[in-house]
């Protein structure tokens, strides 16, 4: 899994996975989101804007491509 360090807050899903490179558009994330494929911490999100607290979470994309959050 890939480790990557952010500060809290909420981020906008669709931007965040495409500035790292994990879906090619916005509209591929806004897809995954609406299909439920994304989890954060084995919870399925359903909204593009969330609010991540301080600690280390595990975000999964489809089936896989596995991240590591380090929110601080």
């Amino acid at each position: 899994a890939i480790t990557i360090e952010l500060k809290a807050g909420k981020i906008w899903l669709p931007g965040f996975l495409k500035e790292q490179g994990f879906v090619k558009s916005s509209s591929e994330a806004r897809r995954l989101i609406s299909q439920r494929a994304i989890d954060l911490n084995k919870n399925p999100i359903t909204k593009e804007e969330i609010e991540i607290p301080p600690g280390e979470h595990f975000l999964k994309i489809g089936k896989k491509k596995f991240v590591k959050l380090v929110v601080s």
